[in-house]
């Protein structure tokens, strides 16, 4: 059973949100549309899917990892796959 939104449990319409990223101190407002609340179920459904398999999905690094806060937890450079078979194939070699 899908689970009431908050807008119907409180019988209002949020039309705007903000995000405010700490490390740079910045607030950014965004619309709220009706097709935005569709993404957000869909991502939401998708990441269950991925909690319930128990993969970890696989880094890219992008400009928006400069800004995260979990950048030192994620450590998406450090983890791209050039660079581990490249440290994989000298650890073998030496």
């Amino acid at each position: 059973a899908q689970a009431l939104c908050l807008e119907e449990m409180l019988n209002v319409e949020i039309s705007k949100a903000a995000f405010f990223y700490g490390k740079i101190r910045r607030r950014y407002l965004i619309q709220i549309s009706d097709e935005l609340k569709s993404q957000t179920i869909d991502v939401i459904s998708k990441v269950r899917e991925l909690v319930d398999s128990k993969k970890v999905p696989i880094m890219e690094y992008s400009s928006k990892c400069r800004n995260c806060s979990l950048i030192s937890i994620c450590q998406p450079k450090a983890m791209n796959k050039k660079k581990l078979n490249q440290y994989l194939q000298n650890l073998f070699q030496q």
